[in-house]
């Protein structure tokens, strides 16, 4: 007896699992990189800034809590080492306990990853409306700090 035979091809579901993988992990990273205030490029960076150390650390632990995925799977995607997630995991949790500031960052991240899809798609379009408001008042901050110093660089020559 040859047994049944079913039309599931075991590598492409397993392949097809990788990828969903993938895009859940990428999905993620986005949506806490937005909430944060980050650049999705800067947080895939090397750069070791305590904020995007942070960022990181959330995202991992999002992804670890939320599906399950391994460490080594984790790791992969992100082309870290999996020892690199178990640090992260386990700063992750002293973090909670210690540091208010984290944890209120990673509890409003992981709302906003797991909030339902049309509030979603609001707090995404309020978000990118802040940072941007942010981004001009920054620069209109930068434009008055060099017109006072034309200013002051003109009467310290009149006199």
């Amino acid at each position: 007896m040859g047994g049944i035979k079913s039309g599931i091809n075991l590598m492409e579901l397993r392949e097809a699992m990788q990828k969903a993988g993938k895009r859940n992990m990428d999905n993620v990273s986005e949506m806490v990189a937005l909430y944060l205030g980050l650049s999705h490029k800067n947080m895939r960076s090397k750069r070791r800034d305590r904020q995007l150390v942070d960022a990181r650390r959330i995202v991992y632990n999002i992804i670890k809590s939320t599906y399950g995925y391994t460490l080594s799977f984790i790791g992969n995607h992100f082309k870290k080492n999996h020892a690199t997630i178990i640090h992260s995991i386990r700063s992750h949790n002293s973090l909670m306990k210690y540091d208010k500031h984290y944890a209120e960052q990673y509890t409003r991240a992981l709302s906003f990853v797991l909030s339902g899809s049309s509030s979603k798609d609001k707090s995404i379009a309020l978000l990118q409306k802040k940072h941007y408001l942010e981004n001009m008042l920054e620069t209109i901050n930068t434009q008055l700090i060099e017109n006072e110093n034309e200013r002051k660089g003109k009467k310290s020559t009149n006199k």
